[in-house]
C-alpha cells in the first residue's frame, strides 16, 4: 500500500469527472501502470452506464439523502483507501455538502492530491476553496467546455461521456499522477 498514489477527481455534477477518471485509468493501464478508479458517489451510478449496462438517462440514480448513505459511501471509501494499485483515483460526488465533507474527512490522510474538473470557472473556484479546508493539494484544474476560446488555466474540451485514454489532457495529467519511478 505504501507504493500507491491516491488522487481525488473533484468538481460539480455533470462536469466529466467520471469520463476523465476512467479515461486516465485506461491510459495508465495501457502504459503498464496498475490503476483503478473508485466511484465514491453512490448517488450517481454512472459507471454502470459507461460499462453499457444501461443508458445514462436510465441509470439507477438516487436524488436524496433520506437513506443510509453513509454506509454506502463508507464501503466505497474503504475500496479507495485499501486498493493496492499503483494509482487509485477517487471519483468524488458532485455536490458540495454533507456527503463531500464525510468523504474528505475520511480520505484526506491517504490522498496525495486532487484534480478539479468543472464546466464553469465558478465551479473550479468553489471546489478549490472547499478542498483547501482539508489540506489536500490540487495538482490540476480542468475546465470542460463545448467550444474553445475562453481564457482558462487548462481547457479540457468536453469528452462527450466517451472514455478517451488518448485525449491530450489525459496524456498530460498522467505525468502528474504517476511517480517518476514508475515510468
Amino acid at each position: 500500500m505504501t507504493n500507491t498514489s491516491r488522487f481525488l477527481v473533484c468538481g460539480p455534477s455533470n462536469s466529466c469527472k467520471s469520463t476523465f477518471a476512467l479515461s486516465l485509468v485506461d491510459y495508465l493501464i495501457s502504459q503498464k501502470v496498475t490503476a483503478k478508479t473508485i466511484e465514491l458517489d453512490p448517488w450517481s451510478n454512472s459507471y454502470v452506464a459507461f460499462r453499457g449496462e444501461c443508458t445514462f438517462e436510465n441509470r439507477p440514480k438516487i436524488n436524496h439523502l433520506n437513506w443510509e448513505w453513509k454506509e454506502a459511501v463508507d464501503r466505497r471509501i474503504k475500496q479507495y483507501t485499501e486498493d493496492d494499485a499503483q494509482v487509485v483515483l477517487g471519483d468524488m460526488i458532485g455536490k458540495l455538502g454533507e456527503g463531500a465533507v464525510h468523504i474528505l474527512k475520511k480520505v484526506r490522510e491517504v490522498t496525495n492530491a486532487c484534480i478539479i474538473i468543472s464546466r464553469t470557472v465558478e465551479g473550479l473556484r468553489d471546489w478549490r476553496i472547499f478542498i483547501r479546508d482539508y489540506d489536500i493539494p490540487v495538482i490540476g484544474e480542468f475546465l470542460t467546455i463545448e467550444k474553445l476560446g475562453a481564457l482558462t488555466p487548462i481547457v479540457l474540451p468536453v469528452l462527450e461521456r466517451k472514455i478517451q485514454p488518448d485525449h491530450p489532457a489525459i496524456l498530460s495529467i498522467s505525468r502528474l499522477v504517476v511517480p517518476k519511478r514508475m515510468w
